[in-house]
């Protein structure tokens, strides 16, 4: 009789199923706000523009959003009943082609139709952040492959100096994007999906959008689940131990003596280490990966424009011009990165076109160049 109970503690284990919460979701789309589509409109958004409701790209269910344009807005707002200060949005997304700029994928708002934080994707294809706050843009490690669906999952906690942002991308947290932030203290009231800015180019579709006071399905952090199997590992180590009785082994030992004789071979060798000299040779490795990231949407004339750069080569100095003219000098730190801020000049400028900036580097000449679109916010 008491073994019968063993076998219904048996079922917790069943619980191991939630990892397969990926497909409750939908279902589980209530939250705050949810639209997976399926009603073939964008009836569940308060405003939308350029936005389409098609069958062609679809991550689940019969529908998906999608926004296509040669640079027309393409996107869809969402008025929340009460503001948050906490809170979670999660979409999946699907970047079918893009342009030579950057393009949002999702904003946070306040009530007023404020940006507080935004996600897009670079030029390069890299995951980017910007707090629209205090101006300044995130960029990760993260590479975004076109052509495939992703997801994207982004925590905002609104305090003060002290708000948070976390971030997961197809379910690993997304370390150069998760961190504190200051983001003022008016709530989020509203959230975006696509891209509001115009002169951009791209084709991209949405689905499964939810928000929420509460993760959406799992959001780990790094390094909890790598803590629990190392210990297991020291285990074998333990009969390893084992091993050294066989004390016999020592008498190879007397085997080290010819080594002696390897140490004067090894002073031939020394010949050889001229080779380092090929060393400079990482340099323009350096320089071929090097990218440029600038703030995408700046003020008017006066404001400032953040410019990082990656990939130089350490300690280079580079010099930047806008448009041709000359505007700053920036040096590589050891890891071959750098940022400056650039005052948006009164000319020459374009309020209607993409500018560029170029950065040029005193030992490879020319690295790159990147755009970026004068408006307001």
């Amino acid at each position: 009789m008491p073994t019968p109970t063993p076998t219904t503690t048996r079922t917790p284990t069943a619980t191991a199923t939630p990892t397969g919460s990926s497909t409750p979701t939908p279902s589980t789309a209530v939250g705050i706000f949810s639209d997976d589509f399926e009603s073939g409109d964008l009836s569940r958004w308060t405003t939308a523009s350029g936005l389409t409701i098609q069958k062609q790209e679809v991550a689940s269910g019969a529908y998906a959003a999608r926004g296509t344009s040669t640079g027309t807005p393409t996107y869809a707002r969402k008025s929340l009943s009460s503001g948050q200060s906490d809170l979670y949005y999660r979409i999946r997304f699907k970047i079918i082609s893009q342009g030579s700029s950057w393009v949002y994928l999702l904003k946070f708002r306040t009530g007023t139709d404020e940006s507080l934080f935004g996600m897009y994707v670079s030029s390069t294809g890299i995951l980017c952040s910007r707090n629209d706050v205090t101006g300044v843009d995130a960029v990760s490690g993260t590479t975004v492959s076109k052509g495939t669906w992703h997801e994207l999952q982004v925590r905002l906690q609104v305090n003060g100096t002290s708000s948070q942002t976390q971030v997961w991308y197809d379910g690993a947290q997304v370390p150069g994007l998760s961190k504190t932030e200051s983001l003022g203290i008016s709530p989020i009231g509203r959230l975006q999906l696509g891209e509001s800015a115009a002169g951009n180019t791209y084709d991209m579709a949405f689905d499964a959008v939810i928000a929420d006071v509460a993760c959406i399905g799992s959001c780990p952090v790094p390094g909890d689940p790598t803590a629990t199997p190392s210990p297991t590992e020291p285990t074998p180590t333990a009969t390893a131990t084992n091993t050294p009785p066989p004390a016999n082994t020592p008498p190879p030992t007397a085997t080290s003596q010819p080594t002696a004789t390897g140490s004067p071979t090894a002073t031939d060798t020394p010949a050889p280490v001229d080779t380092p000299v090929p060393t400079s040779t990482p340099t323009p490795t350096a320089t071929a990966a090097a990218t440029l990231v600038i703030d995408p949407t700046s003020g008017p004339v006066g404001s400032l424009v953040a410019v990082q750069g990656f990939g130089f080569t350490p300690d280079e100095r580079i010099g930047l011009e806008w448009e041709g003219t000359v505007m700053a000098e920036a040096v590589a730190n050891g890891s071959g990165s750098f940022t400056v801020l650039l005052e948006v000049p009164g000319a020459p400028v374009s309020k209607t076109g993409p500018n560029t900036i170029t950065a040029t580097g005193e030992v490879s000449g020319e690295i790159v160049s990147a755009r970026f679109r004068v408006e307001r916010k």
